[in-house]
């Protein structure tokens, strides 16, 4: 599969277009700021828009320029609205997004070294129904913001807003992952109000991404200690046929609307009801949670090395701590260390790509009393985890992409099997 995506042929050539011209009326006429409706047009949905507003630094522009992008956020109801090119600190940056309602925002650090000159400034406004779920953010740049958020079933979403392309059209840029969630986007013409030269972009996506079943279930089996299941040996045919009619009553779309959603919105639309009507009508027992996902090789061999590490690590930093402790029992045991500690590092040479030597008696370190062998130690050991977060997040997204296509696949192809699947998938 090709993850590239040229987002110049995407924005016009959406894979799910939409008549605009019932959404906004007359799109050759109106202005950025002329859509006025109540809800947003698409409906379960969220939205990612990028502006660069070319600066908020010159008096009397910044509150004005503010008011004009609160009112783009608010008659379009962006989701994620991210401003760059501010060229202002956090703390100026905050006390204007006052003027932004119902948004929380956050901010990233300014450059101030070019020149004597402000350089940089993004900002990323969340609005508040979805704000709630943010647990961290960072500034990695002047020019680099990023923003975690948490949704319930370890669903994680990470946003970023940054300023490094020089173009008169913003991007939205998304990982594999999330592109097939895409609905479609739009390029919004800010020519005419003078407050900036470049051209907004709102990027719509599927809300499942943020509540999709398979996600939630598949991220949580291992904190589970049961499960429930349905006794298909014992159901009757009077319950199917309950199962059946119930099922129907909870379906009461339009099968014109339905057909128009994305697959994923169907998928999650059916089986949340299949579920509904299954736990009403058919018998079923709690049974312990066995399941143990299959780690690869590579995986389980890279958790293996962490933990001998952080395992080192707490040796030496006891000794480092009471150096008196030393003992010929020590270096016995550094001597096995030292050999699986140049394995580790031949096996991950490119994560540790500054030269790394142990000494190959212990007494050795006794010197500063461990505090540089301590020190390796413990940077390699942060090195690792990162490494092994990444993998487990790469395992998971890959694990839950093969769930979503089969249950894709059966939907489209087999709803039989698409019933079934969801009336044994473990919750």
């Amino acid at each position: 599969m090709n993850d590239n995506i040229d987002y110049d042929t995407f924005v016009r050539n959406p894979p799910n277009p939409v008549n605009f011209s019932d959404i906004f009326n007359d799109p050759l006429s109106d202005t950025l700021f002329s859509f006025s409706s109540s809800t947003s047009p698409f409906p379960n949905s969220f939205n990612i828009s990028s502006f660069n507003v070319n600066g908020l630094k010159t008096p009397g522009q910044g509150s004005f320029k503010m008011d004009q992008i609160s009112s783009f956020f608010l008659q379009n109801h962006v989701s994620f609205g991210g401003i760059v090119d501010t060229h202002l600190s956090p703390k100026q940056m905050k006390f204007l997004s006052k003027r932004v309602c119902d948004y929380t925002s956050f901010h990233s650090d300014l450059d101030s070294t070019k020149h004597g000159r402000s350089s940089g400034g993004v900002s990323l406004f969340i609005h508040n129904s979805l704000a709630t779920h943010v647990q961290f953010y960072q500034s990695h740049s002047s020019r680099i913001l990023s923003v975690d958020l948490f949704f319930k079933g370890n669903v994680k979403l990470r946003t970023y807003h940054h300023l490094d392309t020089i173009t008169r059209i913003d991007f939205v840029w998304s990982c594999p992952l999330l592109r097939q969630y895409m609905l479609t986007a739009s390029i919004f013409d800010a020519h005419d109000l003078h407050i900036s030269d470049h051209n907004p972009i709102i990027t719509y996506f599927d809300a499942s991404l943020l509540s999709d079943a398979i996600k939630s279930a598949r991220a949580r089996q291992l904190g589970r200690n049961t499960r429930r299941v349905f006794k298909y040996d014992s159901i009757s045919a009077d319950q199917w046929t309950a199962f059946a009619d119930n099922l129907d009553k909870l379906c009461p779309i339009d099968p014109l609307v339905f057909d128009a959603w994305p697959l994923n919105q169907k998928c999650e639309y059916l089986h949340s009801r299949i579920i509904k009507a299954a736990n009403s009508t058919l018998p079923s027992v709690t049974v312990g949670n066995t399941y143990i996902p299959k780690k690869p090789k590579d995986l389980e061999s890279l958790c293996q090395s962490y933990r001998f590490l952080s395992k080192v690590a707490k040796t030496i930093r006891s000794l480092h701590k009471t150096p008196i402790s030393y003992s010929m029992h020590h270096e016995t045991k550094w001597s096995l260390y030292y050999i699986c500690l140049n394995n580790i590092l031949s096996l991950y040479k490119q994560t540790f790509v500054t030269p790394i030597i142990f000494p190959p008696f212990l007494r050795d370190a006794r010197i500063d009393d461990f505090a540089n062998l301590l020190q390796t130690l413990e940077n390699m050991t942060l090195l690792l985890r990162s490494l092994l977060l990444l993998k487990e997040k790469e395992f998971q997204a890959s694990s839950i992409q093969a769930k979503i296509d089969a249950r894709n696949d059966n939907f489209t192809n087999d709803i039989s099997t698409f019933i079934e699947s969801a009336l044994s998938r473990t919750r």
